[in-house]
């Protein structure tokens, strides 16, 4: 008898502590989006944490399932498969996450939902629920024309041309000869506009190429 009167003790614990949460997230910017990553941050329910599940493509379908736990990870494609193509990348009482791994030029499919507990005693808000979607870069297609060189003198120039349609632009130099390297996707460079302080520095690219 005691230890049924145990058992009803504890179970009426969990029920009390864990129920599920009643308001949705609310918001979410998504910001800092480049060909490969994006940051979200969520203007929480009143959950104690939250699951952010991301697919490509097309919306996500899959809900969470109450007393389940669920194994998330930043890199796309690295946590948990709860459908075909749909990771979670987050699963915890933060608001922000920066997801990596993406393609350029596609769209991302995220749903939020508000949780309690966690494990056997995970409770979640499945209707409503934050959905959302974002684009990552894509690379562009017009390029620079008609560069101008001016006021040129012993160690100094200027430098002018016609923008193309990305939103900027990267110039390279090199000594002696032509530029013969390119920058790559998904590569950040540090710029200096003195050349020699960049000589053999982060901002070479190839040989010689600054």
């Amino acid at each position: 008898m005691r230890k049924i009167l145990f058992f009803l003790s504890i179970l009426m614990g969990v029920t009390a502590f864990s129920q599920p949460p009643t308001n949705p997230s609310t918001a979410v910017n998504i910001y800092g989006i480049e060909g490969d990553r994006a940051s979200l941050s969520i203007t929480r329910g009143n959950g104690a944490a939250r699951i952010v599940i991301i697919k490509k493509d097309s919306p996500v379908t899959f809900s969470p399932v109450d007393g389940t736990s669920y194994l998330a990870n930043t890199t796309f494609g690295d946590g948990q498969e709860v459908a075909p193509g749909e990771f979670v990348i987050m699963s915890s009482a933060s608001n922000n996450v920066t997801v990596a791994n993406l393609i350029p030029s596609s769209t991302y499919h995220i749903a939020i939902f508000e949780f309690n507990g966690s494990g056997i005693t995970s409770f979640y808000l499945v209707s409503p629920n934050l959905i959302s979607s974002f684009t990552t870069l894509s690379p562009p297609s017009v390029q620079a024309t008609s560069s101008v060189i001016s006021n040129l003198n012993s160690n100094t120039l200027s430098l002018s041309w016609t923008p193309g349609n990305g939103a900027y632009s990267i110039v390279l130099a090199k000594e002696g000869s032509p530029v013969n390297a390119n920058p790559v996707d998904l590569t950040s460079y540090y710029a200096q506009n003195t050349f020699y302080q960049v000589n053999n520095g982060p901002a070479q690219i190839g040989v010689g190429n600054f």
